[in-house]
């Protein structure tokens, strides 16, 4: 156990723990640290910025970890869904095409394309939804759609279940870009003050949202399994729309990048 120098009172630390020398717990709010013969210490979680654990021989840790080595995700999430944490391997600069992507969004200037990205986007994803182009903010959709879901099932408590959609997609969506080694193109867009996947979150979650509603509108009482409607989602239409609206931002980007003539002839071309 060696947190590092602390030069700034009030300065989140890094905390190494050896778990072969060290006993760890939550006490009151506050993580324990227990070594034979010494004193045991008492460290605020919001004082400690990250956490380096070494020699753990818990089998869920180590469960965990080989999905992670294996190139998979770990989600930690309460009983009701909400999510705690996540593990991720550490970091992976993609292949080629990945860093060539991401280069054109470091080289550009301003933040006009990805705008006008992140609004064809939405705008695409809720006429997926919505009649005439209903285009209203991201909450507006969000709550219409609840209303819709309570007309017909008012027993139903429809924004703990909205949240519970909520909460899986943002899951599934960091484990997919982490799949898809988008952390170079994550990256460059957070460099520039912007979120890929709280840009991409609106534009799948209306489309999954209103599939709920449908579902539940024809269940005629009975409780259905929302798992199964959630990973029977993820695997076709919402992992379809995912790549959609990612390669649209590629192709928005290279278009970008283009000297002026071939933009002019690249205007011909259908956006994925």
């Amino acid at each position: 156990m060696n947190p590092t120098p602390n030069p700034e009172r009030g300065q989140a630390r890094t905390l190494y723990l050896d778990t072969t020398r060290v006993d760890v717990r939550m006490e009151g709010g506050a993580i324990r640290l227990q070594r034979s013969g010494r004193a045991r210490m008492l460290i605020p979680p919001r004082r400690i910025s990250r956490a380096m654990v070494v020699d753990h021989d818990d089998g869920l840790v180590q469960a965990c970890l080989a999905v992670v080595a294996g190139g998979g995700t770990v989600h930690f999430q309460h009983a009701d869904g909400t999510l705690r944490a996540v593990l991720q391997a550490p970091w992976n600069d993609g292949d080629a095409e990945t860093r060539r992507f991401a280069g054109f969004i470091t080289h550009s200037l301003g933040l006009g394309v990805f705008h006008r990205w992140r609004d064809n986007q939405r705008q695409h994803a809720w006429s997926l939804v919505f009649r005439h182009g209903y285009c209203g903010d991201f909450n507006a959709n969000r709550h219409r759609l609840i209303r819709y879901l309570l007309f017909f099932r008012p027993e139903i408590d429809a924004t703990t279940q909205v949240g519970w959609l909520e909460q899986q997609l943002w899951a599934w969506l960091q484990a997919q870009m982490d799949r898809d080694h988008l952390r170079p193109v994550i990256l460059a867009l957070h460099d520039k003050g912007e979120d890929l996947g709280a840009a991409l979150r609106p534009c799948l979650l209306i489309p999954l949202i209103w599939a709920w509603v449908r579902w539940q509108r024809e269940a005629s009482g009975f409780i259905t399994d929302r798992l199964h409607f959630f990973e029977l989602q993820a695997a076709t239409r919402m992992h379809a729309q995912y790549f959609r609206h990612v390669n649209a931002l590629r192709w928005e980007y290279e278009r970008a990048s283009m000297p002026r003539a071939h933009r002019a002839y690249s205007r011909h071309r259908p956006a994925p």
